[in-house]
């Protein structure tokens, strides 16, 4: 058949050899393909005339390529308004240093300290994973070229950064810490760097390896770090742990084909190390959300007998079972299935990317764009917190000028009284919050260890076959690694007890709890403000009393005030996670002894002997002795570690540091102005400059937040009719498309330029969100 003349019909039915002879026909090279459905696309492509470097192509890689690189252009034009804002504030901050009573709650070192932080321009997207799961090969697919080995930094000692550059180097730096530069960047040039012998040692040593490379979906913000196996080497896992707290995204490729490719040790092990780190004050941990999981070959798993959801639901649970979660969150919509080759090789034919790398790179998009804005969020709310407590101080100081001798009495005596309340309140809240908390563990570890300890259980949890116990000439070997297998049969046995029971739940009853009593503290807290800046009258000594007495707790209906920025922080960081409960027991370590000594060997034989004539009855002693450790004390301090530990520091934090602190400062703020001598046209000339440009910092803030950061997006489909006009804005009746339901709603819209009054216009719009 004259190829010229063929349609895209007569390839519909061509079999393989037919699709072949076309392309042979046409010397166009298919050898990388390996699918017949792949083929016939190529040749449809051929008969259409589209070459595989046609603009059609490039304009869909350019596309894919500019999808990161938009996300982080804009993250970097708001953090310049951002820094611009930060600088207004140091400013201001050094100019009312010396002004009394408005001595600031953050030094300006530490303002410095953040600006410094915002200013930092590269943030790693850090891809890790088991050895051979594809992880270079992940990373040769979103640089668009060949260029790492795909035996990268298996079980080496360094990191390879991959930078956005239109000149192509690598640099390296070697065990001695001089500089090579590579000018000529292949895989094989590489290799001497970055793979590892037979014998496990690296060709060539080097700490690590810079490569610079055009990946214009990088720009000049981000970079790619791609490291070793995980557990592969301490020291290499040590330095991924590093990279983590500041990555943009955490991009952790599974081997689906290999028995449902999670090796959830190493991923616990990821988790448990930061949390390590946190504790110390070293860093902080990368949100659990902040993960995308590839599920790579793929392709393999459709030609397995295990079948496509059998092996997708096998991952989606040991992935469960393993990382972090937070409330509701299917760790499916972080999983993506893909195989890296088959795109490798439909890139080199120029069929284009297929739809699961689309997707990926689609949620990979949002991911950064998520956590980008989480960390500008962060900022603005440290910003509002400072700016909120200096303009609270100032219009403090110029209202209560105004009162009358009787009117400042009578305030400070209201606020004093809410303030001991509230200071009273908040130790009661405390002590309930713990007990509660205390006494579920308790029931809940009762529980466990009763489940542990029945004969159905062990029955379960100790079935081996005897072909997969350890076996060798060394008994304490031996005895080691019974022990491994033991524990993690008890672990496993621990974790799928706690996801049928629920467990996961009574953190998040008790995360709810202390966040209703976070509200009414803040309520409360609102009130006494208002009362200080004279925004609100006070009212007299009889009628606090009888609130006080009727009512154990405040009252929230009276305010719709949100969290303080402070306390927002507070209440993130202390949402609950789903986190495996792995309880120790006795740590297992291999003896430091082994073949340092002569072993007295009749009675290692003996033993060796015995244990092989019935290795299954040695197993379950073993394991008996083992579940002693497992005790009621052992399992509620584990609980009390994992599910309880950021509640009873979140708790310990609102009580013992937030809530003080507010009243200590209100306290002192009301002593100040009782102290005041000068009157208020004085005042006024010292303070109203100051609360006009707090004001105006406010309002650009708000500009930022409300711009960009808007946690929705309504449509307005429909106006009906105009509710109201002010001196700047029209209030209408409107029907709004939000997250796709159709809600009548008030709609403010400016009639002028905000630049007349920012902070006024602004925090009415803040107000209506």
């Amino acid at each position: 058949m004259d190829a010229s003349a063929i349609t895209p019909e007569d390839v519909m039915k061509m079999n393989l050899d037919h699709l072949c002879d076309v392309l042979e026909t046409k010397n166009i090279d298919y050898s990388c393909l390996e699918d017949i459905e792949e083929i016939r696309d190529l040749v449809l492509q051929s008969i259409s005339r589209q070459e595989p470097s046609n603009n059609e192509e490039t304009s869909s890689e350019q596309a894919t390529s500019e999808m990161i690189g938009r996300i982080l252009e804009r993250d970097a034009k708001v953090k310049k308004m951002i820094l611009d804002i930060y600088e207004s504030v140091l400013t201001t901050l050094k100019k009312i240093e010396n002004v009394r009573g408005l001595e600031s709650s953050m030094h300006i070192s530490t303002v410095e300290g953040y600006i410094k932080q915002l200013e930092r321009k590269q943030y790693p997207i850090v891809v890790a994973g088991e050895t051979s799961a594809g992880k270079s090969s992940l990373l040769n697919l979103l640089m668009e070229e060949h260029i790492l080995p795909r035996e990268v930094l298996s079980s080496t000692s360094c990191i390879c950064q991959i930078i956005n550059s239109e000149q192509k180097k690598a640099v390296v730096i070697d065990e001695n810490n001089r500089t090579i530069v590579i000018n000529d960047v292949t895989r094989e040039s590489l290799s001497k760097y970055l793979c590892v012998d037979r014998s496990n040692r690296k060709l060539k040593g080097c700490k690590s390896v810079d490569i610079y490379w055009p990946v214009p979906m990088l720009k000049e913000y981000a970079m790619f770090v791609d490291t070793p196996g995980v557990g592969e080497s301490k020291e290499m896992t040590e330095k991924l742990l590093e990279y983590l707290p500041e990555a943009l995204a955490f991009i952790y490729v599974i081997n689906s084909s290999n028995a449902g490719g999670v090796q959830e040790d190493r991923l616990r092990y990821i988790f448990k190390k930061q949390h390590e780190l946190e504790e110390k004050g070293i860093s902080h941990k990368i949100d659990p959300e902040c993960a995308i999981f590839v599920c790579n070959k793929w392709d393999q798993v459709l030609n397995s007998k295990e079948g496509e959801e059998k092996v997708w639901e096998e991952i989606a649970r040991k992935l469960e079972a393993c990382w972090p979660t937070e409330r509701d969150v299917d760790i499916t919509r972080q999983m993506f299935k893909m195989s890296v080759t088959k795109d490798l090789q439909r890139k080199e034919v120029g069929l284009g990317y297929s739809d699961k790398y689309q997707t990926l790179l689609s949620a990979i998009n949002r991911l950064i764009s998520t956590c980008l804005e989480r960390r500008v969020r962060k900022h603005i709310e440290r910003l509002q917190q400072l700016l909120n407590g200096l303009l609270t101080k100032a219009t403090a100081r110029l209202n209560f000028s105004r009162n009358s001798q009787k009117e400042k009495e009578l305030m400070k005596k209201e606020t004093e009284a809410r303030l001991n309340f509230l200071k009273k309140e908040t130790v009661n809240v405390k002590m309930k919050l713990k007990k509660k908390a205390k006494d579920k563990c308790r029931q809940i570890a009762e529980e466990l260890a009763s489940h542990l300890r029945d004969k159905e259980t062990k029955r379960k949890m100790f079935n081996w076959d005897e072909d997969e116990l350890p076996d060798c000439d060394d008994f304490e070997v031996i005895e080691f690694k019974a022990k491994e297998m033991i524990v993690d049969k008890i672990n496993y046995r621990i974790t799928i007890w706690c996801l049928r029971h629920h467990i996961k739940d009574t953190s998040y009853q008790l995360f709810d709890l202390f966040n209703k009593e976070c509200k009414l503290m803040k309520s409360n807290l609102d009130e006494i403000s208002q009362i200080i800046q004279g925004i609100k009258p006070p009212i007299n000594d009889e009628t606090f009393q009888q609130q006080t007495e009727t009512s154990s707790d405040f009252d929230s209906s009276s305010s719709s005030t949100e969290y303080s920025p402070e306390l927002k922080i507070i209440i993130a960081a202390t949402a609950p996670l789903w986190i495996p409960l792995i309880i120790g027991g006795t740590i297992v370590s291999l003896p430091v002894a082994i073949g340092s000594v002569i072993k007295d060997t009749i009675v290692e034989k003996m033993k060796i002997k015995q244990y092989q004539e019935n290795k299954l009855e040695h197993m379950l002693k073993l394991g008996e002795e083992e579940l002693k450790n497992y005790t009621t004390d052992a399992i509620y301090n584990a609980l009390h570690g994992t599910y309880l530990r950021k509640l009873m520091s979140g708790l310990e934090e609102v009580c013992e540091h937030i809530i003080p602190k507010q009243i200590k400062e209100d306290k002192e703020l009301i002593k100040n102005m009782m102290e005041e001598d000068r009157d208020y046209k004085t005042l006024k000339l010292e303070y109203a400059p100051i609360e006009q440009k707090i004001k105006e910092i406010i309002g650009n803030l708000l500009y930022v937040k409300i711009k960009y950061l808007s946690d929705r997006q309504p449509l307005i489909s429909r106006e009906r009719s105009i509710l109201g006009r002010g001196l700047f804005s029209q209030i209408h009746l409107c029907d709004v498309d939000i997250g796709g339901n159709n809600e009548r709603c008030a709609v403010r819209k400016l009639t002028s330029s905000i630049q007349s009054d920012t902070y006024l216009e602004l925090s009415l719009a803040e107000n209506m969100m």
